[in-house]
């Protein structure tokens, strides 16, 4: 993992920060809330690819800052099998919709939900989003279920950002057990 990732920085000309310890004292799904505000303390206005410690990038990924501006947030779909359901009924459509109402959002559409281990966007246009959201962490009492960092995020985007949301192709969010095929390419 660690070597795809310093690979991929190299090839895309970025800066790879390591977030060893906690920002806050809360959950990890809460901590990634505080990430865009870290980044922009630390290094100002930037395009934040963020990336959870298990997540790998081939050697022939394209750089998805190629594709996404920072004025827009870009996400992989949560549904990596097809037998994920996504209609109303769906897990996914029940977790947005308990989050929308401990945080008073619309929830997103279950169809919407994302794989919480990339986000793509710019600190200046979604700092303000981070900040609300975080401003739920005590009201919420620091829950930490039903797919909480993604349905924080998603739920607040569809909001407030709704035309901002964009989702990268789905060949950035390959299950390995289900295409084992994609390993053999060299890292």
């Amino acid at each position: 993992v660690r070597e795809s990732l310093l690979a991929a920085a190299d090839r895309w000309n970025a800066e790879l920060v390591w977030i060893r310890n906690p920002l806050q004292p809360c959950h990890p799904f809460w901590q990634k809330m505080f990430v865009c505000d870290h980044v922009q303390t630390r290094f100002g206005e930037s395009h934040v690819l963020q990336l959870d410690n298990d997540m790998v990038i081939r050697s022939d990924c394209p750089s998805p800052f190629e594709l996404v501006e920072p004025t827009e947030f870009a996400m992989v779909s949560g549904r990596q099998s097809p037998q994920r359901r996504v209609d109303r009924a769906s897990w996914n459509q029940m977790a947005h919709e308990e989050w929308a109402r401990r945080c008073d959002v619309s929830p997103a559409p279950g169809w919407t939900h994302p794989n919480g281990g990339l986000y793509l966007y710019g600190t200046k246009t979604f700092e303000l989003m981070f900040a609300e959201i975080i401003s739920h962490l005590l009201p919420t009492g620091g829950k930490h279920d039903l797919g909480c960092d993604e349905c924080l995020i998603v739920n607040h985007l569809w909001t407030y950002h709704r035309s901002a949301i964009r989702f990268l192709p789905p060949d950035f969010n390959v299950n390995l057990h289900q295409n084992a095929g994609w390993a053999s390419n060299p890292v």
